[in-house]
C-alpha cells in the first residue's frame, strides 16, 4: 500500500483548500503563544502589560475563526446548496456509515465527494477514488437498463488543480478509463453524468474492465433485482511500492467490489488482479480489509465479515441465485481465499441447482403467509 506521511483531519473535509486554511491559523495561534511565553519571562512588565492583552484577544479571534471554518466545513458536508441537509453523502453507505481507514496513510489529501447516484472518497495521492458507494434497488437498476449511455468522461471541478486527475493523464496510457460505479447502474441522466467524472474512475486494463470485471457488474446487477436492493463500494487497490503511473494517476494493481444484502445480511466480495489474466477471487470482507486497509461495512458483525460467500462470476449464473443460502461453513477457516477463474464458473452453476430447490421452498413459505 502506498505510504505518506501524517495528517491532522479535522472532521470529514469537502475540500482540501478547508484543511490548509485551518492549518494556517493553528500555526499563526502557535506563533503568537509562543511570543506571548517569551514576553512573560521578560521583566519589561510594562511592555508586556501593553502587548499581551491585544495579542491574546486576537488569539481568541483566530480560534474562534478555526472554530467556524470547522462547523462550517461539517454542515457542508451534509447540507445542499441551500442548506438543506444532503441525502447524497450517506444514502450510499449502509445505515449512513461511511468505510474507516484502518491504515492512516491511506487518509491523506482525501475529500469526500457526494453525487446523486454515488458518493466517492477521493485520493489526492493516487489521483483516483479510493472508494466509489452505490445503495442500488430492484427500481434504479430497472430503470438503467432503459437509459442510453451517454458518454461524459469530465474533470471533477470540486477537486483543487493539484490533486485533480485529468484527461490528458489518461490520453495514450493504453489503460481504460475505468468506472468504479459504474454507468451501467445509473438509473437516470444526472446520475449517469456523475458516474463520468473522473473522480471514480481508474486505470484499468482493457481486458479486465470489457470481460471479467464487466460481467461482475452485471451479475451484481441481476442479484439486485432478486434481492431488492444492495450497498455496493467498489475501489482500487494500491498492494507493494512498484507501482506504475499515467501522467500523475497511480495504476491499482487490483480492482475490488464489495456487496452487502441487508435482507439476507451477507457481503460478498470480488477482487481482481489489475491485469489481463482474468483471474476473480471471491473472498470475505475481513480478507479484503486486510489487503486494502479499509472497512468498508463498519458497522457490520464480525461473524457477516469473516463470512465468504459464493458469488456468481457473470449474470448467467446470478439468475435465481440464493443469496441467503450462498455462505460456507462457519467453521471454514477464512484466512485462506478461495481463488476462482472465469473457467470455473460451472461450480457455482452446479451449487446454484443444488441449492434452487430450498430456495424456492422459502419463496412458496413466505407467499403462503401473505
Amino acid at each position: 500500500m502506498y505510504g505518506g506521511g501524517a495528517v491532522m483531519h479535522v472532521g470529514r473535509m469537502r475540500g482540501l483548500a478547508f484543511g490548509a486554511l485551518i492549518n494556517r491559523v493553528i500555526e499563526i495561534v502557535s506563533e503568537m503563544d509562543e511570543r506571548i511565553r517569551r514576553l512573560n519571562q521578560t521583566r519589561l512588565r510594562r511592555r508586556r502589560s501593553l502587548l499581551s492583552p491585544g495579542i491574546q484577544r486576537l488569539r481568541i479571534l483566530l480560534l474562534v475563526l478555526l472554530s467556524l471554518v470547522i462547523y462550517a466545513d461539517g454542515l457542508a458536508l451534509d447540507t445542499d446548496d441551500n442548506g438543506q441537509p444532503n441525502p447524497f453523502c450517506t444514502e450510499s453507505y449502509y445505515q449512513g456509515n461511511a468505510p474507516n481507514f484502518l491504515n492512516p496513510a491511506l487518509a491523506r489529501d482525501t475529500q469526500e465527494l457526494c453525487y446523486d447516484g454515488l458518493t466517492v472518497m477521493y485520493s489526492g495521492v493516487t489521483r483516483t477514488p479510493l472508494w466509489s458507494a452505490e445503495h442500488l434497488t430492484r427500481d434504479r437498476v430497472m430503470r438503467a437498463e432503459n437509459l442510453p449511455r451517454v458518454d461524459s468522461f469530465h474533470e471533477e471541478p470540486q477537486i483543487p488543480e493539484e490533486f485533480r486527475s485529468t484527461l490528458s493523464d489518461y490520453r495514450g496510457s493504453g489503460f481504460d478509463r475505468g468506472h468504479m460505479s459504474p454507468n451501467g447502474d445509473m438509473g437516470t441522466a444526472e446520475q449517469q453524468y456523475n458516474s463520468f467524472t473522473l473522480a471514480n474512475i481508474v486505470p484499468q486494463n482493457s481486458y479486465n474492465n470489457q470481460n471479467p470485471w464487466r460481467e461482475l457488474e452485471e451479475a451484481t446487477r441481476m442479484l439486485v433485482k432478486q434481492e431488492g436492493e444492495a450497498y455496493v463500494i467498489t475501489g482500487p487497490a494500491f498492494i507493494g511500492s512498484q507501482l506504475q503511473k499515467v501522467g500523475h494517476v497511480l495504476v491499482p494493481t487490483d480492482i475490488y467490489k464489495a456487496v452487502y444484502f441487508p435482507r439476507d445480511h451477507v457481503v460478498g466480495v470480488y477482487f481482481s488482479p489489475n491485469d489481463g489474466s482474468g483471474q476473480v477471487e471471491v473472498i470475505s470482507l475481513a480478507v479484503l480489509s486486510n489487503r486494502i486497509g479499509l472497512d468498508l461495512f463498519p458497522n457490520l458483525p464480525s461473524l457477516e465479515k469473516n463470512m465468504r460467500v459464493n458469488m456468481p462470476l457473470s449474470a448467467g449464473n446470478s439468475h435465481r441465485y440464493p443469496v441467503h443460502q450462498a455462505r460456507k461453513s462457519r467453521q471454514q477457516n477464512y484466512a485462506q481465499p478461495y481463488q476462482l477463474q472465469p473457467a470455473q464458473v460451472g461450480l457455482l452453476v452446479r451449487m446454484a441447482e443444488a441449492l434452487i430447490a430450498i430456495h424456492q421452498r422459502h419463496v412458496r413459505e413466505a407467499q403462503a403467509q401473505k
